[in-house]
């Protein structure tokens, strides 16, 4: 769901869109909502640009913000338009992260809606303020799409793709609730619904293997085909809503173009997606093989989220480990005798007053022509001393060499 609607690198409109609705969702949300900023929210952002509630100066002159701050002035125009789209983006983020605990229990998902409770109550509280029942409806677009996967009988993809279209028809919808956007509320409504329908279409070509290993519900009969025909589907909801687009704003509309960019992708991305998954069931196979990951039926880790867990927590634990090996000294006894020190000493012998010892050090020398003596070297030591080598007659001579 966060991986389809991106046209590719090549649309830089949408790019400098993306780092725009980046920094309004940092100043709204907060810097951890980041990770859930979602292209279908992007798209909406170029909507409100060919519709004409916002300009081409509302757009950054880069295509990554890089964590840069808003501008110290933006339109209300703007503010609303952004407010919105990142709102959309915490929407689906509670979904997909309820989904997820509904489905596999994961403790990723739960830790991560603990951690964004408050952000998602702010979201669905701006919705409600567009529509009092704004909970409610989403609440039974969710039972109804439930409600398909329990039914036990084959579904066709049009069937199983219909609650979503429709969730979708009906928050794009609310966009028209904002000035200026009144006129466009059946051109959002049918953007929704095709791009819904897109969405469920590809993840359920995308998911198919997936599905099938895990015993998971998908709407799709066996064989290749099928998943042909759901990444056809996709192609055409996509090629249909380019031209709602093109036919609401011209030829020139910057959301028909991202449309056309994402049907472009679409067989890459999915061959991309069946190929990782084709690699994780291998992986997981030999795994189990070798006895380093337990069996369907047993417990196992349900996703990614436990996975890195445990990972880091290993990690950490190692680290720790080796520095503290690597930094303690070797251990010495406190009850070793002190170098040098025979063992046999009766008892302990308390430090004394040290009296001086007067040392005679037998000095060799030789004349000078100027009659004076040459202090050479000292005897213990054989080495000359400074003020031997340079031959003055300072008073210094009488501490280094006497």
């Amino acid at each position: 769901m966060f991986g389809l609607m991106n046209p590719g690198r090549q649309d830089t409109v949408f790019r400098r869109a993306y780092a725009r609705c980046c920094q309004h969702q940092r100043r709204t949300y907060g810097l951890t909502s980041l990770g859930f900023l979602s292209y279908e929210s992007v798209l909406l952002y170029l909507f409100a640009l060919d519709a004409g509630k916002l300009t081409s100066t509302d757009l950054p002159g880069y295509t990554c913000c890089r964590l840069r701050s808003l501008p110290p002035r933006t339109s209300p125009a703007e503010r609303e338009v952004a407010r919105f789209c990142a709102s959309l983006g915490l929407l689906l983020a509670h979904v997909k992260v309820t989904d997820d605990i509904r489905d596999r229990g994961s403790l990723g998902a739960r830790l991560f809606r603990w951690a964004l409770r408050r952000r998602f109550r702010t979201a669905f509280d701006y919705f409600e303020r567009l529509d009092g029942q704004f909970a409610r409806r989403v609440e039974q677009f969710i039972t109804g799409h439930l409600a398909l996967e329990k039914v036990g009988r084959a579904l066709s993809l049009e069937d199983y793709a219909r609650p979503t279209a429709e969730a979708f028809r009906y928050v794009f919808g609310l966009m028209a609730r904002l000035p200026g956007l009144e006129s466009r509320h059946e051109v959002l409504a049918r953007l929704g619904e095709h791009v819904g329908a897109a969405i469920i279409a590809f993840d359920c070509a995308a998911d198919w293997h997936k599905d099938r290993r895990r015993g998971e519900f998908n709407p799709l009969p066996d064989g290749e085909a099928s998943v042909q025909a759901a990444l056809a589907s996709c192609r055409d909801r996509l090629a249909r809503a380019a031209v709602e687009c093109r036919l609401a704003f011209g030829a020139a509309s910057h959301t028909a173009r991202a449309l056309a960019g994402v049907r472009a992708r679409i067989p890459h991305l999915c061959n991309r997606a069946r190929a990782c998954e084709e690699v994780r069931a291998s992986t997981e196979t030999r795994l189990q093989g070798w006895g380093l990951v337990r069996k369907k039926g047993a417990f196992q880790v349900n996703s990614g989220w436990e996975l890195w867990a445990a990972a880091g927590t290993v990690f950490a634990f190692g680290l720790s480990t080796l520095r503290w090996f690597f930094a303690s000294g070797p251990h010495v006894p406190e009850d070793l005798p002190p170098a040098n020190v025979p063992d046999d000493l009766p008892g302990v012998i308390e430090p004394g007053p040290v009296p001086p010892i007067e040392l005679e050090v037998p000095v060799v020398t030789t004349k000078q022509p100027s009659g004076k003596k040459k202090l050479q070297a000292c005897d213990d030591c054989d080495l000359p001393c400074v003020c031997c080598l340079y031959g003055c007659d300072c008073s210094y001579c009488v501490f280094c060499c006497t």
